[in-house]
């Protein structure tokens, strides 16, 4: 795991409203950005094969921590 994210700056409690690049291999980390204010930190995650049948819930879940 990399060292978490400091505090967003453009909101009051600082959460990020994070988003997931998820790769198409398993062996690579899941990039994951704030789309306010575009930092970013990647994370490796383990993700079932193929993704393609993943649901949105699931894909959250997977990605949540």
């Amino acid at each position: 795991m990399s060292e978490p994210l400091p505090p967003c700056p453009y909101t009051r409690r600082g959460r990020h409203n994070l988003c997931a690049v998820i790769p198409e291999e398993n062996e690579h980390p899941v990039l994951l950005f704030c789309d306010r204010c575009g930092m970013t930190t990647r994370q490796s995650v383990a993700l079932p094969a193929p993704l393609d049948d993943l649901s949105t819930e699931d894909i959250v879940r997977l990605t949540a921590r």
